[in-house]
C-alpha cells in the first residue's frame, strides 16, 4: 500500500481521505493539521510527524495557501512527490509550486473530480463556435471563501485560451449559500439554439477518490509538474 501523509488532515477533504484511502491502496500514516486530533490518522505531536513522514511515500495538501511554506519545507526534507488541492494561490505562490517540481513530481489541481476534467476536455471541441456567446457560471457554500472558485478559474481560463483572441469571454457569474459542494456550468448561446454543459458534485468523496487515484499514479513518476490533463490523457 502507498502511504500517505496529509496536510490539512481534520478538514473535510483530509477526512475524505482518510476514510476511502484503503479503497485506493493507500494507508494514512501522518495527518499534519493545526486541529490536535485529526480523525484517522495516528500521530498529531510534531516528533511523531516527523518520524512518520519519513516513512510516506507521497504528500497531499488540501490545507490554505498560508500553509504553503511549511508543506514545501516538508517535501524539500522528505523529497517526496505532492499533491496539491488548494486554491486561492496567488501566481507567485503557483510559481514556488512550479519551482518544487525541479526537485519532485508535483501536482497540483483545483479539482480532482474525472468528471471536471472531462468538462474541461470537452471545452476545447465546442471553441469552433465561437461566433456564439459564451457563460460560465458557478456555485458553492456560503463558507467557501475564494470567489470566484478555482474550478471555475480554470475552466475560464481554458475556454478563453480555446478561442480567438478578439473573443473577450464574461465574468463568471458567483453564488454563495447553503451547503452547495459545487456546481459548474457553461452555457452556449447562439441565435437559434442554446447549449448547457453542467457539472454537480454530489458530496466530496468524488474529490477524495480522484485525488488518491491521483497519488497511485504520481508516485512513481519523475520529478514535474503535473495536472488532470497528464493524468487522463
Amino acid at each position: 500500500m502507498i502511504k500517505i501523509g496529509v496536510f490539512g488532515a481534520s478538514g473535510r477533504m483530509g477526512q475524505e481521505i482518510a476514510t476511502l484511502a484503503e479503497k485506493e491502496n493507500c494507508l494514512p500514516v501522518l495527518g499534519i493539521s493545526k486541529r490536535r486530533v485529526a480523525l484517522g490518522y495516528q500521530h498529531d505531536s510534531r516528533l511523531e510527524q516527523v518520524e512518520e513522514g519519513l516513512k510516506c511515500d507521497i504528500f497531499l495538501d488540501f490545507s490554505l495557501p498560508e500553509a504553503l511554506p511549511e508543506v514545501l519545507s516538508w517535501v524539500k526534507y522528505h523529497k517526496k512527490p505532492l499533491i496539491s488541492g488548494v486554491t486561492g494561490y496567488t501566481l507567485a505562490e503557483l510559481q514556488q509550486l512550479k519551482s518544487l517540481a525541479n526537485e519532485a513530481p508535483v501536482f497540483w489541481s483545483p479539482n480532482f473530480s474525472l468528471g471536471i476534467a472531462l468538462f474541461k476536455k470537452w471545452i476545447k471541441s465546442a471553441s469552433f463556435l465561437d461566433h456564439y456567446d459564451f457563460q460560465l457560471s458557478e456555485s458553492h457554500h456560503k463558507n467557501k471563501k475564494d470567489s470566484p472558485s478555482g474550478t471555475a478559474k480554470l475552466l475560464q481560463d481554458h475556454l478563453q485560451s480555446c478561442l480567438p483572441d478578439n473573443k473577450v469571454l464574461p465574468p463568471c457569474l458567483v453564488t454563495r449559500g447553503g451547503g452547495i459542494i459545487g456546481e459548474h456550468a457553461l452555457k452556449i448561446m447562439g441565435d437559434f439554439e442554446t447549449i448547457t454543459v453542467s457539472h454537480e458534485a454530489l458530496n466530496r468523496q468524488v474529490f477524495a477518490l480522484g485525488a488518491l487515484k491521483v497519488a497511485n499514479w504520481l508516485v512513481s513518476r519523475p520529478s514535474g509538474y503535473y495536472n488532470m490533463d497528464d493524468f487522463i490523457n
